[in-house]
């Protein structure tokens, strides 16, 4: 199995490279995969489409996270759906 861009950033250092989306300490990447980077844990995207939530440091409210999720969600499912 080959690790996702998120597990490979904490192994490596920083990705821009294949970030996709950013907001805060969350990073996604082309793969779907997500980076907490305060707690430098990594999800891949099938974790995230099977519903793992994610808490900027800053959240603006129940709508922002909300929206901020889908946002994830969406990006992960359209990666994966890609790499199929």
């Amino acid at each position: 199995m080959t690790a996702t861009y998120a597990t490979q950033a904490i192994l490596s250092g920083r990705d821009d490279v294949h970030i996709i989306y950013e907001e805060q300490n969350i990073s996604q990447y082309k793969d779907g995969s997500v980076l907490d980077c305060i707690q430098m844990k990594a999800y891949s995207a099938e974790q995230v489409i099977a519903g793992q939530k994610f808490t900027p440091v800053m959240s603006y409210g129940p709508k922002y996270l909300k929206d901020f999720n889908h946002d994830l969600f969406r990006n992960a499912k359209k990666a994966v759906g890609t790499a199929a």
